[in-house]
């Protein structure tokens, strides 16, 4: 039998910080969810900061178990200098003369933050990315939006410089997220279905709920139930 390294640990909620805004109805089904099923699925991704954990995956979560008054929260600490970061590119289900008259779009210099990939051209917005992403988000009502790490596609892909570890650490703990779905986080690893009990996140401590949590993990590695899968991953729950 096979014994996995699993970084799982239960921390204290309020010292929890997320670095994306959250969705309202993405948080309320979340915390439906989990109240529903009365465990917290997956633990959230997190960095140590100081005397803070940033969210890096799993801000949704973090903001439904709140809403419910947890005091705990399972988290997968991991070392950020071994994430790679990316863009959440957006295909814009339009044409690019409709967007020249949202945006200011001109012709692509170097260093461009943010830019539209069209037909085999680049063409730059001249906006900040966060103010850019925050106007993409309010065109949801008008276009049909989706995501992609990439920039080939029929419709306009609005793309951009993806933010740092410095700058998305500096946002969270300055009390002022990103927009949502602003970065795109590549984990060497991914520990998925703890299945956490929502009893004990709500009642208990982080120190009792990590004796919980540490049993449970070796009673799991005990039984043989514990598998790893190099293959990729589709997510078609969107705030799982």
């Amino acid at each position: 039998m096979q014994i996995y390294d699993i970084n799982l640990e239960a921390i204290p909620l309020e010292d929890v910080l997320i670095h994306e805004r959250t969705i309202p109805d993405g948080v309320d089904f979340l915390k439906r969810k989990i109240e529903k099923h009365g465990f917290l699925k997956n633990p959230v991704i997190v960095v140590r900061e100081k005397d803070r954990y940033v969210v890096i995956d799993g801000n949704h979560r973090v903001e439904a178990l709140k809403s419910i008054s947890a005091r705990t929260i399972i988290a997968q600490i991991i070392d950020y200098s071994e994430v790679r970061i990316e863009a959440w590119n957006r295909i814009i289900e339009t044409d690019l003369s409709t967007l020249r008259n949202l945006f200011p779009i001109g012709e692509r210099g170097e260093g461009s933050d943010c830019w539209i990939a069209y037909r085999g051209k680049s063409y730059e917005v001249d906006l900040d990315r966060t103010t850019a992403i925050d106007m993409l988000e309010k065109l949801k009502e008008r276009f049909k939006i989706g995501f992609t790490p990439h920039t080939s596609s029929p419709y306009p892909v609005f793309c951009y410089r993806p933010f740092t570890r410095e700058e998305i650490i500096e946002n969270a703990m300055k009390f002022s997220p990103l927009p949502p779905k602003s970065t795109r986080h590549i984990l060497p690893r991914r520990v998925l279905g703890v299945r956490f009990p929502l009893e004990k996140l709500l009642n208990e401590d982080a120190e009792e709920c990590e004796r919980f949590l540490q049993e449970l993990v070796r009673l799991r590695q005990r039984e043989g139930s514990v598998r790893e899968y190099p293959e990729r991953i589709l997510m078609l729950d969107e705030y799982e």
